[in-house]
C-alpha cells in the first residue's frame, strides 16, 4: 500500500465585513495499490493513475453546476467564481449559501472515508462559518441557513463526513456552507482560512 502526498487546491480571497480576506482549500488522499505474489515472481496489479479531483459548485433554483470552480468566495449574490472587490457581505448580514461538492473522475476503484474540516485560520469575533453535509440541494439563501447551522469543525477528529462518490465520474455529498457576520463585527479583513477535504482512494 502506498501513500500519496496531499494535493492543494487554492481558493482565492473571500470578501467579508469590509475588506477582502483569503481562503484556501486543500484536498488530500492516499492511493492504495494491491500486489499479488506467486511462488516464483511478484506482480503489481491495479496500478493506475490517481483519480482526478475538482471542486464543483451548485447555484440557482434549477441547480446549475459549475465544475471546476476557480474560487469559493462568499458573497451577497448566488453565483460561482465571485470577484473579491465586489459582492461584499457586511456586518449584520449573511452570505448566500455555498453548495460545494468534490467531483471525481479518471480511473479509480473506490473513493471512501471523506472528511471535511477547517484546518487553519482564526475567525474574527462575531464572524462564523456554518456548515453541513449530505443534505439534498436547495436554492441558496442569504437568510440564516436552515441547513448549515453548526460551526464547521476545526479538527479531523470531529470532521464532517460527506457521502462517497460512486463510479467515475461522480460527486461527493454536498458540503453546504454560509458565512455569517454579526452586527457587532468590526470592519477589517478576515484572515486566511484553510479547509481540508480528505479521502482514501483505491
Amino acid at each position: 500500500m502506498a501513500s500519496r502526498s496531499p494535493s492543494r487546491i487554492p481558493f482565492h480571497p473571500v470578501q467579508a465585513v469590509a475588506e477582502p480576506s483569503g481562503w484556501k482549500w486543500r484536498s488530500c488522499h492516499s492511493e492504495s495499490r494491491e500486489t499479488s505474489v506467486s511462488s516464483n515472481q511478484s506482480q503489481e496489479v491495479n496500478k493506475q493513475m490517481p483519480a482526478t479531483f475538482e471542486w464543483a459548485e451548485s447555484n440557482g433554483a434549477a441547480e446549475t453546476v459549475t465544475v471546476p470552480v476557480a474560487n469559493a468566495n462568499f458573497g451577497n449574490v448566488d453565483a460561482p467564481n465571485l470577484s473579491t472587490p465586489n459582492n461584499r457581505v457586511v456586518a449584520g448580514q449573511n452570505s448566500y449559501e455555498k453548495w460545494l461538492r468534490g467531483r471525481f473522475s479518471g480511473t479509480y476503484t473506490a473513493i471512501s472515508n471523506l472528511k471535511c474540516w477547517k484546518s487553519g485560520g482564526v475567525l474574527p469575533a462575531n464572524v462564523s462559518i456554518k456548515a453541513a453535509v449530505n443534505a439534498p440541494y436547495s436554492t441558496p439563501v442569504s437568510t440564516p441557513s436552515a441547513v448549515a447551522t453548526a460551526d464547521i469543525p476545526t479538527a479531523e477528529a470531529s470532521a464532517l463526513v460527506p457521502a462517497s462518490p460512486g463510479a467515475s465520474p461522480s460527486f461527493s455529498g454536498y458540503i453546504a456552507m454560509q458565512l455569517q457576520i454579526g452586527a457587532a463585527a468590526s470592519p477589517g479583513t478576515i484572515p486566511t482560512q484553510t479547509y481540508t477535504l480528505k479521502y482514501d482512494e483505491v
